[in-house]
């Protein structure tokens, strides 16, 4: 009876390890499989280029440690393929780590950035206060001006009266 890459998949696992996932610092690929079994691991970056990876044999105990250091930040996938055709990948995240410093930058630029609004808001609640003001003078300027136009210039006269001033006043007076 021949053994099917399905029926190899419960003796073979991989677990990745690594102690932050940082550029620079290790990560393990822990292979088990039946003892002396040949491998072969990859690993690809997000564009399926493959930037690391061996042949190797697991030892006499099934056992296999593949170490790899990556250069830069992004996902990678590590892809262990047994002697049998069975074959598992597993994602890594590899990022730059946020430093206590980078940190304090970060709370800094809030910080600042919450101050400029504060004073931006109330520059603009003051210039505000004097647009009101404004408006208020403006319009008691209007209706006094409103007012002094009404009382002291001549109303306009309708055609009856303008008949009556220059024409029959006139002529009663004897002029």
């Amino acid at each position: 009876m021949l053994a099917s890459p399905a029926s190899a998949a419960p003796q073979t696992t991989f677990d990745i390890l690594s102690p932050d996932f940082d550029i620079g610092s290790p990560v393990w690929a822990n292979i088990t499989g039946p003892g002396g079994m040949a491998i072969s691991v990859r690993v690809t970056d997000y564009t399926g280029n493959i930037i690391a990876g061996r042949d190797a044999n697991l030892d006499v105990t099934g056992n296999y440690s593949f170490e790899w250091y990556p250069n830069q930040e992004g996902t990678f996938n590590i892809t262990v393929t047994w002697a049998t055709g069975f074959s598992l990948t597993k994602p890594v995240l590899i990022q730059d780590k946020v430093t206590s410093r980078e940190i304090s930058d970060i709370y800094n630029t809030i910080f600042s950035m919450e101050r400029r609004l504060r004073e931006a808001l109330a520059e603009v609640q003051r210039l505000t206060n004097i647009a009101v003001g404004l408006s208020v003078v403006s319009v008691i300027v209007t209706v006094v001006a409103a007012l002094y136009v009404r009382n002291a210039a001549p109303r306009p006269k309708t055609e009856l009266e303008r008949f009556l001033v220059e024409d029959i006043e006139p002529r009663l007076k004897g002029k």
